[in-house]
């Protein structure tokens, strides 16, 4: 069942006549559900690990205990002493930017839209929806260093998303050495055994671009398997090697990304904004009123180490 977006509002909790202030600043428990509609709107989102933070720098915690660690009972002994968990402790920095989302309705739409008395609650669903959309975009594509001629530069430029942290500092395989450059099986295999084997585990998924996931459908359905079979006719999601896949929004078509859903970390600050306005030179002249969202984010992978990514993915073979 599809849930709408005043209905997203109404179960948040937030309502957008005043109950926030003057000021336009979410109160703690209104930030929280804010995040909440947000997430509540895509399912890869809540996969996500979330930390809020009341300063737009510092540190978030990450914590292991190792492994191989269980040992034999034997009566009378010590089996103990020499082989006790001890926590793999660190810290991972971040260092949250500030972005916005505006926008603006005139009087006249208003007037004669038959959901007036609801329409603020029902457009507050609609941007929760848009931050929902261009957050994970953000996450996953966004780059610092992009070129200023780009036609999303104002939106790429905000942050360092995954994929340029993790070809980075991540383990990196290059699709055009495997399988002579064409698309195939190999290129999971190699990226799988890229990870280290102490970090894999059934958590882990395959994140790609919706196309990528198309040109693997048409893959398999081209072999006589039963993968094939099913990714075609009972539109099952795939799975290679026990690993189910994630698309993300605008992703590069050439590269593949094997993580744990939760290694990856949005840091969010908790003075979320929501503003509005039917004042001011604009609103009289123009006869609209303006809105705006504003929020704080990051986006930090605790475990550099267990992360890879296939760059330069080739053309079905």
């Amino acid at each position: 069942m599809t849930i709408t977006n005043t209905e997203i509002i109404k179960k948040a909790g937030i309502h957008t006549q005043g109950n926030y202030g003057a000021s336009g600043l979410l109160n703690p428990a209104q930030s929280e559900k804010f995040i909440d509609m947000i997430m509540d709107s895509s399912e890869f989102l809540k996969k996500l690990r979330y930390e809020k933070k009341d300063r737009i720098s510092g540190t978030i915690s990450k914590l292991g205990v190792g492994s191989r660690l269980l040992r034999g009972k034997a009566e009378g002994k010590d089996t103990i002493s020499g082989n006790e968990v001890i926590p793999v402790i660190g810290d991972v920095p971040y260092q949250v930017e500030k972005m916005k989302l505006g926008t603006f309705m005139t009087e006249d739409w208003l007037e004669e839209n038959i959901e007036r008395e609801n329409f603020e609650d029902h457009f507050m669903g609609k941007i929760a929806s848009q931050i929902q959309v261009d957050l994970l975009d953000l996450a996953f594509n966004g780059d610092e260093d992009t070129s200023s001629s780009d036609l999303d530069y104002e939106f790429l430029k905000l942050n360092d998303g995954y994929i340029k942290q993790i070809k980075k500092k991540g383990h990196v395989v290059d699709g055009a050495t495997i399988n002579g450059g064409k698309f195939g099986k190999k290129y999971f295999y190699s990226l799988r055994r890229a990870v280290p084997k102490k970090y894999r585990n059934p958590k882990f998924r395959w994140i790609c671009s919706d196309d990528t996931y198309t040109d693997l459908s048409e893959y398999l359905s081209e072999r006589p398997t039963a993968l094939g079979d099913i990714a075609i006719t009972k539109g099952e999601r795939i799975e290679i090697l026990g690993t189910g896949f994630e698309t993300v929004p605008n992703m590069p078509d050439d590269v593949i990304l094997y993580a744990e859903p939760e290694n990856l970390v949005i840091v969010y600050t908790k003075d979320i904004k929501h503003r509005k306005t039917t004042e001011g030179k604009e609103a009289v002249y123009e006869d609209k009123r303006f809105y705006a969202t504003h929020l704080g984010a990051d986006f930090v992978i605790t475990e550099i180490d267990a992360t890879g990514i296939l760059i330069n993915r080739g053309p079905l073979a």
